[in-house]
Formats: structure tokens, C-alpha cells, sequence
């Protein structure tokens, strides 16, 4: 739990003291005074990695307990704090408009092809499905999932549903991972072969 600076500690329990600690970032629950969802996603923003964030995102999805304007707000009262440029990225897949904007880890896949050769390839609209990246002679997609990728089932499901209207197209979608970004030569080197057996 977190808790105002003036809250002592017990032995049994482990207790977060913050300085920035509001009325909306409290609530009871069973006569317990706890932080409110929004601001502990906040409060693990400093201390868990891109994709167990994304998870704990997911998981208060799934409860139907997430609210994206909450969390916003919530961060926005701590501002400063560590692991807030790590939500960002997360709350990035809850947000329809930021898919309108490069990504950073689109950035970074752009960046790869550019250093291991590979042509230079275009985000595209195919029969009303965009994909991150598309080379039109080989007829092969990417799909480039960052550090906070589609994690609602809402979107997970949809990508699988255009990936399969896209096969029906002849179309290959291969999907990248922002560990995958890590590993450049090793992407680069499968997306050559790629390239090369769908162009004969």
C-alpha cells in the first residue's frame, strides 16, 4: 500500500509513504483505506518493467475497473516521478488517436532497416486494414508491437481477424516484438529471407 508521510509502519506490512498523496488518489474498500487503482498503476510504474505494466494495465481492463482519464489524472498529480515516461508508453495502446502517430518502437524498426539494408518499406491501408509497415512486391506486412503492445482482448482479437483477412489477400504478416527491436541482425537477417521467398 501507499500511504501519507504521517502513516507509521507496522511489522506485517509494508507500507509506500509519498509526499503527493490526494483525496481521488484514496478510496475504502471493506473499511480499508487503500490507493485508488488509477494511482497505483501509477505507483508501479516505478517499479515494474514495460510489459508486466502492460499486464497490470490488461488485468484492470479485464476487472473492468481501468479508467484511462483516471490514470491520466492521477499521474498528472506526480508529475516528476519515475516510471512515468514507462506509462506513457503503455497508456499509448489505450489511446485510438496516438495509432495515428509513429511509435517509438516503429521508429526504431525503420531505424533497423535502414542500418542492415533492407527496403525501405511503408505504412499502408490495405482494403481498410492499416499496417505498421508494408513491402508491395513481396506482398509482406510487419507489425510492429512496442513495449506496451495490443494488450486488451478487444485488440487482440482484431489483429488476429486482420491478419486472417489479409492472408485471404496473399498478404504475410509477420509480427515484431520490442524485445525483437534488441536483436537487429538476427530480424534483419529473417526479414531478408522473407523478402527474398516471397519475390522468388
Amino acid at each position: 500500500m501507499t500511504a501519507a508521510r504521517s502513516r507509521k509502519a507496522r511489522a506485517d506490512i509494508l507500507v509506500h509513504t509519498s509526499r503527493r498523496l490526494q483525496a481521488d488518489d484514496r478510496v475504502v474498500k471493506e473499511a480499508i483505506p487503500v490507493t485508488s487503482v488509477a494511482r497505483t498503476l501509477v505507483d508501479l510504474a516505478e517499479v515494474l518493467s514495460d510489459v508486466r505494466l502492460a499486464r497490470a494495465v490488461h488485468e484492470a481492463e479485464v476487472r473492468r475497473i481501468f479508467d484511462l482519464e483516471a490514470v491520466e489524472a492521477a499521474l498528472g498529480r506526480v508529475s516528476g516521478r519515475r516510471g512515468r515516461h514507462r506509462l506513457r508508453r503503455v497508456l499509448a495502446a489505450y489511446r485510438p488517436e496516438d495509432h495515428e502517430l509513429e511509435s517509438e518502437a516503429e521508429r526504431r524498426f525503420r531505424a533497423l532497416c535502414r542500418r542492415y539494408g533492407l527496403p525501405n518499406p511503408r505504412p499502408q491501408l490495405i482494403e481498410g486494414y492499416r499496417v505498421d509497415f508494408y513491402w508491395p512486391q513481396a506482398r509482406l506486412a510487419v507489425e510492429v508491437d512496442g513495449a506496451a503492445f495490443h494488450h486488451t482482448r478487444r485488440a487482440f482479437h482484431a489483429d488476429r481477424a486482420r491478419d486472417r483477412a489479409l492472408a485471404a489477400l496473399g498478404i504475410q504478416v509477420l509480427r515484431v516484438t520490442w524485445p525483437d527491436l534488441d536483436r537487429g541482425q538476427k530480424i534483419a537477417g529473417e526479414l531478408q529471407r522473407a523478402l527474398a521467398a516471397r519475390t522468388g
